[in-house]
């Protein structure tokens, strides 16, 4: 009783935080940024914890703080630019689109090249942003982390501009062409490879079609259309 509360207090969070509790983990580097915010570790691991629970502005202001303390580290600022990113509900700033560019001209930044095309689609420069992301996939291991992001905006473009996915993509998946409507699999009757506005009932048998076609108008930034389409297929499919 007679340790001053301020430390009883400390001791909690780091007790919770140790235990996995993440907002005790976050109050724990908060206080340690305040009393020395010249460390850079404690604003990186500050960064990463406000992106694990999806506080994506509050992780740009500690990227951002950490990126002035790391002599401009491309993965520093990759990852400021990506929280700038989602912070703006996924559509890329003109401030993030400047990093993206430079980490991809002088590194070939993975993440960089991924948004760079991710702005050019929300620019509708298409063209562009498919022919990037199949220059990152062909340039990219098969099991590198960012590939199952990559394959499936190729396909959604494949699907949103109407083309055959294995122009882009030689080695898709039965499921992939499934959601890019690019084509037939064995056995399957032509309505159920169509799209939702393609199929002439407007009542498609598939309801992940749907799902594709929503998020192939997100990536095309027509947001208003992704949601659409989501409703339409929570009308149909109620318990899907």
């Amino acid at each position: 009783q007679d340790r001053p509360l301020a430390l009883r207090q400390e001791e909690q969070l780091v007790r919770m935080a140790d235990a996995g509790d993440i907002s005790s983990r976050i109050q724990l580097l908060i206080n340690a940024v305040g009393e020395n915010p010249d460390s850079f570790e404690d604003w990186w691991m500050l960064a990463r914890s406000y992106s694990a629970i999806g506080d994506h502005a509050s992780a740009a202001d500690a990227y951002r703080n950490a990126s002035n303390l790391a002599d401009d580290r491309p993965g520093v600022l990759s990852a400021y630019a990506e929280a700038m990113t989602l912070a703006n509900g996924n559509k890329v700033p003109s401030a993030a689109r400047v990093i993206f560019e430079q980490l991809a001209r002088d590194n070939a930044d993975p993440r960089a090249r991924y948004y760079i095309a991710l702005a050019k689609a929300q620019a509708q420069n298409f063209e562009a942003a498919i022919a990037d992301w199949v220059a990152l996939a062909n340039e990219s291991q098969p099991d590198a982390p960012w590939m199952p992001l990559v394959r499936r905006d190729i396909t959604n473009m494949a699907r949103f501009l109407k083309r055959d996915v294995t122009e882009f993509l030689p080695d898709a998946t039965p499921d992939e062409i499934m959601a890019s409507g690019g084509g037939l699999l064995p056995g399957q009757v032509a309505e159920g490879a169509a799209s939702p506005e393609q199929t002439p009932t407007g009542e498609p048998e598939d309801f992940r079609g749907w799902i594709a076609l929503a998020e192939s108008r997100a990536t095309a930034g027509d947001t208003e259309g992704a949601q659409q389409a989501l409703a339409d297929a929570r009308t149909r499919y109620q318990g899907a």
